[in-house]
């Protein structure tokens, strides 16, 4: 542990053009859903990823009666941390509501179906996988060997439209340790059956404070201040807390 040498919080909430975040759908092409909204790229079996959109959603529904299965990919890039002696004392992982309600969910208020357990996996990807081209077919690999390090359960809060707080400390010290197996998180239901929905904003929302982001508080093993300022990184040499271009080092923009 590095309880008690020098902290510094920094906070990452990339917007649409540095954000990595998706859902995935298995909803066949043949379905009626998908034949009448256009959803599926010629020649494809299950309709397109949603990469663009200011929604993430992770779901057990029907669409027209056909049942399928939505699933999320994020990635948040924290290789700067990789090139600083220090390690999180805690990482907290935020999604919020993308406050565009409707009927069609499964929480207490919906007044189509109740809700079986809303409980989510986050596990840790092992496999490379980009936000323009994953698709169903072709999801990345995931780990779920040691809880913590490489998924978190989010348990079930009965309503689809709540803001989430998960501590992810333990899997952002893996990828602090371990940059280049830093491939982002899946977000699926532990009971993949119907009706089950979670509905959170991603990084292409309208609204900048309803975009996903990961807080890390880091504690450092030097006695430098290592720091954050104007949105630099840097090696405080004279440990004065204030980034001096003439004495202290800059990691990284």
């Amino acid at each position: 542990t590095h309880l008690g040498y020098p902290q510094c919080k920094y906070i990452f909430q990339p917007d649409s053009l540095k954000g990595k975040d998706v859902h995935v759908w298995d909803l066949p092409c043949s379905s009626s859903y998908a034949i009448s909204n256009n959803a599926c790229d010629s020649g494809e079996v299950y309709t397109r990823n949603v990469g663009n959109s200011f929604n993430l959603t992770i779901a057990d529904w029907t669409w027209g009666g056909t049942p399928a299965i939505l699933r999320a990919y994020i990635q948040f890039d924290i290789t700067t941390l990789s090139q600083l002696k220090c390690m999180a004392q805690n990482a907290t992982l935020e999604f919020y509501h993308h406050q565009v309600s409707s009927k069609y969910h499964c929480g207490e208020t919906s007044t189509l179906q109740s809700c079986i357990s809303n409980e989510f996996y986050i596990n840790r990807v092992i496999e490379q996988w980009e936000e323009d081209s994953v698709r169903w077919f072709n999801q990345p690999n995931v780990t779920s060997s040691i809880y913590g390090q490489d998924y978190v359960i989010v348990p079930d809060n009965s309503e689809p439209y709540n803001n989430y707080s998960i501590d992810i400390t333990e899997m952002v010290n893996f990828w602090i340790a371990n940059p280049d197996s830093n491939l982002g998180m899946r977000l699926k239901h532990s009971n993949e059956n119907i009706y089950n929905r979670v509905e959170i904003a991603s990084s292409d929302h309208t609204n900048p404070a309803l975009w996903p982001k990961l807080t890390i508080t880091l504690a450092c093993m030097d006695s430098s201040c290592t720091n954050l300022i104007s949105g630099y990184f840097f090696d405080d040499r004279d440990s004065n807390c204030v980034l001096d271009t003439s004495m202290d080092k800059s990691l990284k923009n």
